[in-house]
């Protein structure tokens, strides 16, 4: 039997905040998708913790609350508070930052296009968010 649902949306959740310093830096692929491995290179920094900490998979906090070696090397790099960079509440209200639900063509959200890139509102799911939608 075919599934009622026929589309698939897929979030990934970022650490904005270092997300646009890694891109403002000029770490970007033709593509327009960051660099981590050219920041990783230029920067000296490990590309794992990165990854890390860019995707929430890793907390930038050690056992005793206080920031990592790593949060501290990135913010130190780019000259901002780690506590900015990195808060506290931000790490803690993100739980599962990669994510995806089944919906029907009903529930897909109004589509437009904006300056080259689709993007999708998805009101229903927690307010203003907008989300780039990529080809495969």
């Amino acid at each position: 039997m075919l599934a009622r649902e026929e589309v698939r949306i897929k979030v990934k959740v970022r650490n904005n905040l270092l997300y646009k310093l890694i891109m403002d830096g000029g770490w970007v692929h033709r593509n327009s998708k960051i660099n981590v491995a050219g920041f990783s290179r230029d920067s000296k920094l490990c590309k794992v913790s990165i990854e890390k900490l860019l995707n929430f998979r890793g907390s930038p906090f050690c056992e005793n609350g206080e920031y990592t070696p790593s949060a501290k090397k990135i913010s130190s790099f780019f000259k901002v508070d780690v506590e900015k960079l990195f808060p506290e509440m931000l790490y803690s209200s993100i739980h599962k930052p990669n994510s995806s639900r089944a919906i029907t063509l009903e529930q897909l959200p109004r589509i437009k296009y904006d300056n080259g890139t689709l993007i999708s509102e998805l009101k229903q799911w927690g307010g203003d968010i907008n989300v780039e939608i990529q080809g495969s």
